[in-house]
Parts: structure tokens; C-alpha cells; sequence
């Protein structure tokens, strides 16, 4: 595949610049891209349940409230 000189330029400096081949460049930049799948509420909601859970030991006996006011007055 021939490229004009000044593509083939920016093409060989994204790919310096990611550290590839322009060749792997342009086989990035054809491919088809994974489209997310897109959470429900709900998914949403639980995900932040277990971060939360899985957060509560380091933070028992802590108050947010006070958190933020401290911070607020150390300024």
C-alpha cells in the first residue's frame, strides 16, 4: 500500500510515538473497534455496592462529612 509523503510521515510518527511498526499502525487503525457494552442502572449501582463494601474496612469510624471539613479549613 503507497501512502503520500506527508501521510506516511504522520503515519511513521504515531507510530514512534506509540512504539510500532507503522505497518501494526495502520492494521490498528483498519481493524474494527469493540463497542462497549453499555451498563444498566442497575449494573451501575451494584458495581459501586461492592467497591463500597470492599472499601468500608478502610474507612470504618471516619465521618465524610468531617473529612471534607477538614480539608476545608487546612487551606
Amino acid at each position: 500500500m503507497r501512502f503520500p509523503a506527508n501521510l506516511y510521515m504522520a503515519l511513521k510518527m504515531e507510530a514512534i510515538s506509540k512504539q510500532m511498526s507503522v505497518t501494526a499502525l495502520v492494521h490498528q487503525k483498519l481493524s474494527p473497534k469493540k463497542k462497549h457494552k453499555q451498563k444498566s442502572p442497575l449494573q451501575i449501582i451494584q458495581e459501586f455496592r461492592k467497591l463500597a463494601a470492599g472499601n468500608k474496612k478502610y474507612f470504618t469510624g471516619k465521618s465524610l462529612s468531617d473529612a471534607v471539613i477538614e480539608m476545608r479549613y487546612e487551606q
